[in-house]
């Protein structure tokens, strides 16, 4: 039997997309601007500085919880 006679099923390339189960965040390649901004506050002033600014509201200075940091940041 020749390779021309088997039946082959398509293969996703990497660069397709794929489906997200409903209520799963969309997958990223890049930061966006929340994280950008942790990550230069973790790289220039410190963990203590980071941990501050990722449970603190940017807009209204209001201390976030654990889940609102984690919607925010991830």
């Amino acid at each position: 039997m020749s390779s021309s006679d088997q039946s082959t099923k398509p293969t996703a390339s990497p660069q397709t997309p794929t489906k997200k189960e409903p209520g799963t965040a969309p997958s990223t390649t890049t930061p966006d601007e929340a994280n950008i901004k942790a990550a230069d506050v973790r790289n220039t002033q410190g963990k203590e500085a980071f941990v501050k600014h990722v449970f603190t509201d940017q807009d209204t200075g209001r201390e976030l919880s654990y889940c609102e940091m984690r919607q925010l940041y991830g």
